[in-house]
């Protein structure tokens, strides 16, 4: 449970269990249907237009929260009876030329992945690298979308309408 501090208890600040503390919560407080890596991919030739122009050389903090933002329009155009909610993980990726995403979504009412399949090619034409796949509670997700609780630089957010979700027993 964490480093022990002098007295041989338990550092409960420590970063090990804050991140296990917090995974745990976001696990099993919400009911997610996916999991997502989203990554920039560094080719300054991605997202050119059939005539050359367009591309990109790299995205700052604000490209990548306009991407993240169209991203999941595209995810709720999948259709949710409920409304889609989400919890994401953003940091820094200077190798990547942008930002890094990690992101749990929900609210799709057991989306089967295969639909998800547009989705992938839209993330990488436009932009690089994507991990898109079911969410299964036990696997870690949420421990590794939750890691940014403790990472320097990392912002952490969740949809606006997140709270409407959340099980009333967490």
């Amino acid at each position: 449970m964490g480093v022990a501090g002098s007295a041989g208890v338990p550092d409960l600040m420590s970063k090990e269990v804050v991140v296990s503390t917090f995974g745990d919560w976001l696990s099993e407080s919400w009911e997610w249907d996916l999991f997502v890596t989203l990554t920039h991919d560094p080719d300054p030739t991605r997202g050119k237009a059939p005539d050359g122009t367009g591309g990109h050389t790299a995205y700052g903090w604000a490209a990548s929260e306009s991407h993240w933002r169209s991203f999941i329009r595209e995810v709720e155009r999948q259709g949710s009876p409920r409304g889609t909610f989400w919890f994401r993980g953003r940091e820094p990726n200077p190798a990547r030329y942008g930002t890094h995403f990690h992101a749990l979504i929900g609210g799709l009412g057991g989306v089967d992945v295969a639909r998800l399949a547009p989705l992938r090619e839209w993330w990488w034409t436009r932009y690089g690298f994507n991990r898109i796949v079911q969410y299964e509670p036990g696997r870690g997700a949420g421990h590794y979308v939750g890691k940014y609780v403790a990472k320097q630089l990392g912002d952490l957010t969740f949809s606006p309408n997140a709270g409407q979700f959340q099980r009333k027993d967490s």
